[in-house]
């Protein structure tokens, strides 16, 4: 896939409403079934009449590319910090650190996990009130358009994304992580290092 420049990215995104991001992270998107992933994405998009950016990797989907609806952009990568905040929602495979993106940005969120912690991240989520889930088993355009036509038209779910957003944004992570590693060493738990 050919890399785009941060001003085609810019321009598509200044060009209409918000669009939907759908991304698999870092370890899902070189998954065997990632381009009908991708394919089902934007049909589900199509479906809700949104514009969708799909954050490929290196993979070329040749039905994708030869596509030009003009309503979606395919590219391999753009920042989640830069991108997250301006999507309507996101969809996302439930990595812990897609899922951190996710969450800072206060979009809602669809997460379609595939394997490990991806599925506990995901219900975390949903309890949190900031998405839903869909087994990835299930991911068809209808089936995706029906678990995100919610998160786009109830305001509830873009209100509780924002608290938390507030919340995880006012964190020091690396701080607090530090502080708790510590507390565990002076606890006696383990043997520390000589």
């Amino acid at each position: 896939m050919v890399a785009l420049k941060t001003s085609e990215i810019e321009r598509f995104l200044a060009q209409g409403s918000a669009p939907i991001a759908f991304t698999l992270g870092s370890m899902v998107v070189n998954y065997t079934g990632a381009e009908a992933f991708y394919r089902d994405s934007l049909a589900a998009a199509r479906k809700l009449g949104r514009r969708a950016i799909l954050l490929m990797g290196d993979r070329v989907d040749p039905v994708l590319q030869e596509d030009r609806g003009g309503d979606f952009l395919a590219c391999p990568y753009v920042p989640h910090s830069q991108l997250f905040p301006r999507a309507a929602a996101v969809v996302h495979q439930g990595g812990v650190g897609t899922l951190a993106q996710a969450l800072r940005a206060g979009r809602p969120e669809l997460i379609v996990p595939f394997y490990g912690d991806q599925f506990d991240n995901a219900a975390r989520a949903a309890r949190l009130g900031v998405g839903r889930s869909l087994h990835y088993r299930q991911y068809k355009p209808a089936t995706v358009a029906r678990s995100l036509e919610p998160l786009l038209t109830n305001s509830t779910y873009a209100l509780r994304a924002g608290e938390v957003a507030a919340k995880v944004v006012a964190q020091d992570g690396a701080e607090r992580a530090a502080e708790l590693v510590c507390r565990f060493l002076d606890s006696g738990s383990i043997a520390a290092p000589l």
